[in-house]
Parts: C-alpha cells; sequence; structure tokens
C-alpha cells in the first residue's frame, strides 16, 4: 500500500517555432510548472514513422533508436542549489540505468533495443528520467523526489532541455525511407508529500571519460555521496563518431601477466586514496548484475572467452556494468550505510579521491560513466529513517 497518493499530467514538447520537433534540434526545452506534491519521475514518449522502406541497422554500431537523444537535461533550482542540472545523461544511458538498476526495460523499450532493423511503420521511443530512488522504500526513497512547490521562493519551474541526434546514422541506422519524428509528449509522475517530509537532492549524470587522457585511473568529481556508477565501453565517442560500437574496453597491459603464467585477465578497481575497495573483471560484473537485472529481457550472444568479438545483432551490453553502493545485495531495499560512507565525495584530501582504474585498455576507447550521487553533507536524514 503506498503512503503517498500519486498523480501524473502529460506535456507535450513543441519546437521553438510551435511545432513538432525535428532531428537535430538542440536545447528543446519544456517548462514543469510548480504545483503541488513532489515529482517522482519523467516519461518521455518520442513517436516515430519510419515510410516507405525499412531502416536498415549498422551492425558495426549495435546502437538503436533510443539513441535518439543526444542529452537529456533536467534544469531545476532547488535546496542544493539555484539552476543546476539535476539529470543529464544520453539518451542510450537513461535506458541502460533503468535496466541495470528497475532491472527491465518498458515494452517499447525493450522492443527497439532487440530491433537492429525496423520495418516501415510507427514506433515509441520511450526513456524513463528517474528522480526519486526507484529502488528504496517509499518511506525513505519518497525523499529523493523534488519538491514542487515553490518553498525556495526562486519562481523558476524545473525545466526539460533535449538535444536531437542529428540523423539516424547517430543512433545506428543507415539509409532507408524517411525518418520523420511525429511527436514527443512526456509524462510527470507527482506525488502527495506533507511538507515536514525532509528533501534530499540527488544528482545523476553521464561523464565521458577517454581512458588514454586517464593513465592512473578517472577521479570522480569531487561532491556528495556516491550511491552507483553505471560504466558503458565504447569504442569510440559515440557523439562524435557514427560509427562508434558498444565494447569491453578492458585490454591487457603490456607485461603485466603474472610470472610462470600463460595469461592474464583484465580488471577494474575502485580505489579510495591508495586503497582499493572493490576489483572485478567484466565476468564477475555480469554475476552480480544478473542477480538483479532481468537477463531474459535482452538475448545477449556475447562469446564468453576473452577478447571474443561476436555479438548479438541487436541492442548489445558487452561493457556494461553497474556497481551500487547503497544497495550490496540482489534485495533492491537492503541499504548498506557503511559501503556508502566509502564514496564520500566531499573531502578536500587528495590522498582521499576516489577513482575508477582499469589495468589496461583498448586504444582510444572511452567509456560513459554515469554517477549518481546524494548531495547532502550528513546521510542521517537517509539511512537513519
Amino acid at each position: 500500500m503506498s503512503s503517498f497518493n500519486r498523480f501524473t499530467k502529460l506535456y507535450r514538447v513543441t519546437s521553438a517555432s510551435g511545432g513538432v520537433p525535428s532531428l537535430g534540434n538542440k536545447n528543446i526545452a519544456l517548462r514543469i510548472p510548480r504545483q503541488r506534491g513532489r515529482l517522482e519521475k519523467l516519461e518521455v514518449i518520442t513517436k516515430i514513422n519510419q515510410a516507405t522502406s525499412s531502416l536498415a541497422g549498422d551492425t558495426s554500431t549495435n546502437l538503436t533508436a533510443l539513441d535518439i537523444f543526444d542529452e537529456v537535461r533536467l534544469r531545476v533550482s532547488d535546496a542544493h542549489a539555484s539552476n543546476r542540472l539535476l539529470v543529464q545523461c544520453p539518451g542510450s544511458s537513461l535506458a541502460m540505468w533503468q535496466r541495470y538498476t528497475v532491472g527491465q526495460l518498458n515494452r517499447h523499450a525493450q522492443y527497439l533495443a532487440t530491433k537492429p532493423d525496423l520495418a516501415a511503420g510507427t514506433y515509441y521511443v520511450t526513456h524513463t528520467i528517474p528522480v526519486m530512488d526507484p529502488l528504496m522504500s517509499e518511506l525513505v526513497g519518497i525523499k529523493t523526489a523534488l519538491p514542487m512547490q515553490d518553498n525556495l521562493g526562486t519562481g523558476e519551474d524545473p525545466t526539460l532541455e533535449l538535444d536531437l541526434a542529428a540523423a539516424v546514422a547517430n543512433f545506428g541506422y543507415v539509409a532507408g525511407g524517411t525518418t520523420t519524428l511525429a511527436g514527443i509528449r512526456v509524462r510527470a509522475y507527482f506525488r502527495d508529500v506533507p511538507d515536514d517530509v525532509p528533501y534530499i537532492p540527488t544528482e545523476l549524470k553521464t561523464n565521458l571519460v577517454t581512458w588514454s587522457q586517464w593513465p592512473d585511473g578517472w577521479e570522480l568529481p569531487g561532491t556528495g555521496f556516491l550511491a552507483r556508477l553505471l560504466n558503458e565501453g565504447w569504442s569510440v565517442n559515440p557523439l562524435t563518431v557514427t560509427n562508434a560500437a558498444r565494447i569491453d574496453v578492458l585490454a591487457l597491459s603490456s607485461g603485466s601477466a603474472p610470472a610462470g603464467t600463460a595469461e592474464d585477465t583484465p580488471y577494474w578497481q575502485i580505489l579510495v586514496g591508495k586503497t582499493s575497495v572493490d576489483e572485478f573483471d567484466q565476468p564477475t560484473a555480469d554475476c552480480d548484475d544478473d542477480e538483479w537485472v532481468h537477463t531474459a529481457d535482452i538475448a545477449r550472444a556475447i562469446a564468453p572467452s576473452p577478447g571474443a568479438s561476436t555479438e548479438n545483432t541487436g541492442y548489445n551490453e558487452r561493457g556494461v556494468w553497474l556497481k551500487d553502493l547503497l544497495h550490496v545485495g540482489a534485495l533492491g531495499e537492503a541499504m548498506s550505510p557503511a559501503t556508502m560512507l566509502q564514496g564520500n565525495l566531499w573531502t578536500s584530501n587528495r590522498g582521499d579521491v576516489m577513482k575508477v582504474r582499469p589495468s589496461g585498455t583498448i586504444s582510444s576507447s572511452v567509456s560513459r560513466i554515469t554517477t549518481h550521487k546524494v548531495l547532502v553533507k550528513d546521510l542521517t536524514p537517509l539511512l537513519g529513517a
């Protein structure tokens, strides 16, 4: 039984001229008026028409229509800061975030995720933009929902900003017929919450990491407590090169094999200062994720042997893993305060910087690393509830 009433509203997204947005449009803005309740999440539904012939997938990219948005942003003014980005992620990273936290995609996203080719017809491309933490119990998670009343006196409405990909090639298709947008709608989910329930601000942001620039590991930006970390490996930056492919970026480093062994296995480390708090390779990360993720949703025909290149012809998950400091077990509501305290990014001590470090990476490879942070300096209102 829910303790907080839910209600929803539908909004239509238009271009600057008031019409339907087109591929290539940037900074498409939707203001969500201040009102009662708290914002739980947004669901963006993009209707596309594929005319005259099928839209063939570029099998070298392993992308789908879920990459129709180069970036999705939710701009808010709240207790943490004015005019800040609560969410800043590419469309496909939002899809992977939904899949690896909630455990599955909705039927429309799932259909597109497994279809490298689209026949002529109409399709709905859906993206969930989370605000309230979906894995916490309702009594705790409701604290992370965004207050919609103007109790801060800013007079500023939350604003959803969308950047559409320039062309179908940018989200993994080659020429075939005519692809047009038929409309974008947003469904906003709200909860009625008493005023005395505290608000805990969060941030969900995707960072592009070029591994050649971080030989000693990527340093996490120093604000907040880290709750979760999602890695997606790419051959090159998918926003600048149309034939980017999802890959496992790990590779053997020269001379890294232990003496007397025939081969080494590349692996990841999560470090706090010089202390390694987590070590894993891609297969063991898969095992962790599969305790929660519904693996039957997206068929994966990825050969398990090291270095194999065989992948499914749909939306693959090679090189994707999630590290959850807030929930270390398969039961989402079982929170782990001690583990999350390791992710204290407020520190100004260089000896306590948190890093993600691969033992070796493929040349020119990049990662999209999405961080979910809790932006308070005292976790008691969250973990002590």
